[in-house]
């Protein structure tokens, strides 16, 4: 065996001399893939690749030219291969032989990884979806790679002349099958570079199985097709004179069978075109207006509390029960924890195909486990009754905004674990608002996504200690300052209050900052300080421009004119940052202009015309 072993580290590696070479893949060694900035291995890919094996053996190649210099070539398994280490990546002879017994749902699931290192031989294999990638990524991580945040300067690449992989030996399956953070429309208008998110997201392991999850009662009974010749598919409402008439808006008559018939065809006929779609949204429309016919009426709980949830879970059982004999393996999704529904439906179970989204509109701002948060204690309670009643969850929730960002770095990796741990298995979150706060925010969830037991502070420990270097102390101060904005505030919410961010908390990370400018060595490290000092500029100039509003509200009558500079010096900011990708202005300026328009047409101090909605 060794002498076969050294034959192949002194010749060209030909097809019937792989055979051999993969029988010394079972023992333990190092491979080297860079040797004193030289290329030490190659980068094997099957005969006919795939696009996401191309990309994965791209991606591998770039990030260690970038940490060495060297340059590793990629070769198909089919060429003649030159003397030295091998990575094999993808659905070939090598890892198929070795992890193929992997690659099923109780190893790997959907986006799972494998690696393995052998003498001289190291194997790279993922799982559906963007497992391949996600497997080059890990590697990646393991080797020092970390993607903190969505910009250039937001990655952090070691240097290194000399790379080896020695005695590893991995598989994870994802901890939730559905990890996404979505820009919303406030945030995409302003993303000058979208590509940089869209990198930034797959480097961090997002995606899995597609989950359709969004309002969709007008999406299989629209109005415009139905309300004219079915009127009874819409609700019944009290209309303008107080008499009872069907309403093209509102929900739909749950009750009425052809109702059902028409979610759950519309449910076959998706899942027909899209093998690849897990889940039928039969999530209600985002507004009230339910059905008060007597047979809907009858659906819903003799509990007050509960009401028309059980009217609603019925609904999606019928669905679901309709579904699964054409689609077993499918789902029929909808948000049972939402504003306009009571609940959860304590008293039913639901149909084993049916998976339930939890909307988290409780307080996001402090740990989950907080026992000073009443709206907490609340939300854990429902969770649990939501645990005893469907088998699948969901968690939806906002990275969030007011006029200005609501810091969670500190509380969202012990919420994804509190997740996990309940057995929810999917996860979207809403972005609302753009700041490296939110990036950092986004990185954490994103990581516990995928490992829910990787410990939070380790990783912040970890971001401050590679992303700022030689400031992270001073950094790890102005977070702590930062953060008192929501975490240490009086207020439970999904969002901090605007008033929150006070004038002297402002000056305090101004002050934190410098420190942090002083401590600073390094040129990318300035870059990045130079983003958390944009970001807090633009959030001193719209606070002062809503304190002076507040001000002036209260008999000031000198703030009106304080406010009117405080409002143009933001919205010029603002635009200043545009193309930047360092705050989403779409949201923030629009009330922003909101309130320069109320402070131009006010003409008295004490006028409430101007108060923006809290």
């Amino acid at each position: 065996m060794m002498k076969m072993h050294l034959s192949l580290r002194t010749a060209l590696v030909t097809g019937m001399m792989l055979a051999a070479f993969f029988l010394l893949i079972s023992s333990a060694g190092a491979v080297t893939l860079v040797e004193n900035g030289h290329p030490a291995a190659t980068i094997v890919l099957p005969s006919q690749p795939t696009d996401i094996e191309q990309r994965a053996a791209g991606e591998l190649q770039k990030y260690l030219e970038m940490m060495s210099g060297a340059r590793l070539p990629i070769k198909s398994v089919d060429a003649t291969l030159k003397a030295g280490d091998l990575v094999f990546i993808g659905r070939q002879t090598g890892t198929l032989s070795y992890l193929g017994h992997c690659l099923n749902e109780e190893r790997l699931g959907y986006d799972g990884v494998a690696l393995k290192s052998s003498p001289h031989a190291l194997l790279i294999l993922g799982h559906k979806g963007n497992g391949q990638l996600f497997a080059v990524y890990e590697l990646l991580k393991r080797l020092g790679c970390r993607f903190y945040l969505p910009h250039p300067d937001g990655e952090v690449v070691p240097q290194r002349s000399t790379i080896k992989v020695e005695n590893l030996s991995y598989i994870h399956k994802p901890d939730f099958i559905h990890r996404v953070h979505w820009n919303n429309g406030n945030v995409n208008p302003t993303l000058v570079h979208p590509e940089w998110y869209a990198d930034w997201a797959a480097k961090n392991y997002q995606g899995g199985v597609r989950i359709m999850h969004g309002h969709n009662y007008h999406g299989f009974c629209p109005a415009a097709q139905y309300f004219e010749t079915h009127p009874e598919y819409f609700p019944l409402l009290p209309g303008p004179e107080g008499e009872m008439e069907r309403s093209a808006s509102g929900q739909l008559c749950l009750s009425n069978p052809d109702v059902v018939n028409l979610a759950a065809e519309a449910a076959i006929r998706t899942f027909d075109a899209d093998p690849n779609l897990l889940s039928y949204s039969l999530s209600p429309n985002d507004t009230s207006g339910w059905c008060e016919c007597a047979q809907c009426k009858a659906m819903d709980s003799p509990d007050p509390e509960v009401g028309l949830a059980w009217r609603v879970l019925k609904f999606n059982n019928q669905v679901a029960e309709r579904v699964a004999q054409k689609h077993p393996d499918k789902l029929v999704f909808y948000y049972g924890e939402y504003g306009n529904m009571p609940g959860p439906p304590v008293g039913m179970e639901a149909h084993p195909n049916v998976i339930a989204g939890i909307v988290n509109f409780y307080d996001l701002m402090h740990d989950i486990n907080d026992p000073n948060s009443a709206q907490n204690i609340e939300y854990r309670k429902r969770l649990q009754q939501w645990a005893e009643i469907a088998r699948q969850l969901f968690v939806y929730e906002w990275y969030t905004y007011s006029m200005l960002p609501s810091p969670q770095v500190y509380v969202v990796g012990p919420r994804i674990r509190y997740y996990r741990d309940l057995g929810v298995i999917g996860y979207s979150g809403e972005v609302l608002n753009r700041s490296p706060d939110n990036d950092l925010s986004m990185y954490i969830a994103s990581q516990m996504l995928w490992d829910a037991d990787q410990d939070p502070e380790a990783i912040l420990d970890e971001f401050f200690d590679l992303y700022f270097v030689e400031a992270a102390e001073q950094m790890r101060e102005y977070y702590d300052i930062l953060h008192e904005t929501s975490y240490y505030s009086d207020y439970h919410g999904v969002r901090a209050l605007d008033s929150a961010w006070t004038a002297e908390r402002i000056k305090r990370l101004y002050a934190q900052l410098e420190r942090a400018f002083a401590a600073s060595e390094q040129e990318i490290v300035r870059r990045r300080l130079w983003r958390e000092q944009k970001c807090l500029a633009a959030v001193d100039r719209v606070a002062t421009a809503y304190r002076c509003a507040d001000l002036w509200a209260l008999g000031d009558k000198e703030a009106r004119d304080r406010g009117r500079r405080a409002v143009a010096a933001a919205v010029a900011y603002l635009d200043k940052l545009a193309d930047e990708d360092i705050v989403a202005d779409t949201y923030i300026r629009e009330n922003v202009r909101r309130l320069q328009r109320r402070l131009a047409r006010c003409r008295r101090y004490g006028s409430s015309s101007w108060i923006r909605k809290k």
